[in-house]
């Protein structure tokens, strides 16, 4: 039998869903996060979204949703020293209505290499504890292949390339919706 902590991923999601509705709250707001500060050197990214369920329609609750990304440089730590591991990241857990979303800056691709594109890792995993990995791409990138672009037309608002945005206050925005897998 399988001890459950208040550290196990899906045991904080219900712990979560639970004192929200132990509050009175009746639908639990969506789940934000910043994952740097003010001075962070590059350009203003907010990415937002909504988990759901494997039928693509019902949006997913009690969801962890966890990023991490390069820096403006391409680098994952500070100065591209080794052993920090990754310096931009965080997670969230969604709430009633599946939304999720972060404050970052845009990373940039890896430096020295065409591949891979510019991009943002995600493990998504969902009140069971089952573990689901996607990578988020910026459609404006000249280094995503055409067969990429092609798989993530397939999939339609579930692709892994998503439109780059401009707010009226210069901030880049995407929007990526995720589809658990079965």
């Amino acid at each position: 039998m399988k001890t459950l902590t208040p550290t196990t991923t899906g045991t904080r999601a219900a712990m979560a869903l639970l004192l929200a509705c132990l509050a009175g709250v009746g639908a639990v707001p969506a789940a934000e996060a910043t994952l740097v500060s003010a001075d962070e050197p590059g350009a203003a990214l907010v990415v937002s979204g909504t988990v759901y369920a494997a039928d693509g329609t019902t949006p997913a609750a009690g969801i962890t949703v966890h990023v991490h990304q390069a820096n403006q440089h391409g680098e994952y730590t500070r100065l591209g020293t080794a052993g920090e591991g990754e310096r931009i990241e965080g997670e969230v857990i969604t709430g009633s209505d599946g939304r999720y979303l972060f404050r970052t800056i845009r990373p940039a691709a890896y430096p020295g290499t065409r591949v891979p594109p510019a991009h943002i890792h995600y493990a998504i995993t969902d009140t069971d504890g089952r573990r689901q990995t996607v990578t988020l791409n910026f459609d404006d990138d000249p280094r995503i292949s055409d067969a990429a672009r092609r798989r993530s037309r397939a999939a339609g608002r579930f692709g892994a390339v998503q439109p780059v945005t401009t707010a009226d206050d210069g901030t880049l925005q995407v929007r990526f919706d995720i589809r658990l897998e079965d």
